[in-house]
């Protein structure tokens, strides 16, 4: 995986601990675009009623991470340790 070292949290012992931001379901039920005539309009894009989530981020599973790409060098598991290394390393 890559990310830069800015998106992890050092001191989180866990992906079960992070909080994920929902998104307005809206972005996921309607679209929005010009018709014939230049006038934008929006649309659902699904059954009436259907419900959506909307996460802004999802967390992978400690193992199916085998290797992360930062913009400060390549940390290896143990995870915490190594990224808290990074993440002491300037750029």
């Amino acid at each position: 995986m890559a990310a830069p070292c800015s998106t992890f949290d050092v001191n989180c012992g866990s992906g079960a601990r992070i909080i994920i931001e929902e998104r307005s379901h809206d972005e996921v039920l309607y679209q929005e675009g010009p018709d014939n005539a230049g006038i934008m309009h929006k649309i659902l894009v699904c059954n009436p009623g259907s419900p959506a989530l909307n996460p802004a981020f999802d967390v992978t599973p400690n193992r199916y991470i085998h290797a992360i790409i930062t913009n400060r060098g390549i940390a290896r598991p143990p995870f915490q340790e190594s990224l808290r290394e990074l993440a002491n390393r300037s750029e």
